[in-house]
């Protein structure tokens, strides 16, 4: 699934590179700046949800799916973010593209594009992460829930 977001991210990075859209050359670089900034965040996110999603399973919630779930939404958020943020800074930079300006307001390129990596499932051939057994688990236990629910609503 994080492979998933990678590409959707990677796909609007390559427009803004291969300008798709109209924009002026800082509203480039804004927007690239603001969306390696979201993804590694997203990342990071994705990292401290993965080390402690084994707690869901005390509360009689399944790991995969509230993983599934917390990654989606937060990715969601993404576009939201990079639109206010890069129109904030903008405002700031008053359309300049100076890099001592850049400087300035803290605006750096990472320097490298780790950012743009996931280490697990990430397949070369570029097919969903979303294998045969992870979309078994995932609707096999939606499906188990509903069934189990009104035996454990009898049971108490």
């Amino acid at each position: 699934m994080v492979e998933d977001q990678r590409r959707i991210l990677y796909e609007e990075r390559l427009g803004i590179l291969k300008a798709e859209r109209l924009m002026s050359p800082s509203e480039q670089r804004v927007r690239l700046f603001y969306i390696d900034e979201f993804w590694a965040d997203h990342l990071a996110f994705v990292s401290y949800i993965r080390e402690s999603i084994h707690l869901e399973s005390i509360t009689s919630r399944n790991p995969i799916d509230e993983f599934h779930t917390q990654i989606t939404q937060a990715f969601e958020q993404i576009p939201a973010k990079i639109d206010h943020e890069s129109a904030n800074m903008l405002r700031k930079l008053g359309g300049s593209n100076d890099p001592e300006k850049w400087e300035q307001f803290g605006l750096k390129s990472p320097i490298s594009t780790r950012t743009y990596m996931i280490n697990d499932q990430y397949s070369q051939d570029k097919r969903s992460s979303w294998t045969g057994t992870t979309v078994f688990a995932f609707w096999g236990s939606k499906i188990l829930k509903l069934l189990l629910k009104p035996v454990y609503r009898m049971s108490k």
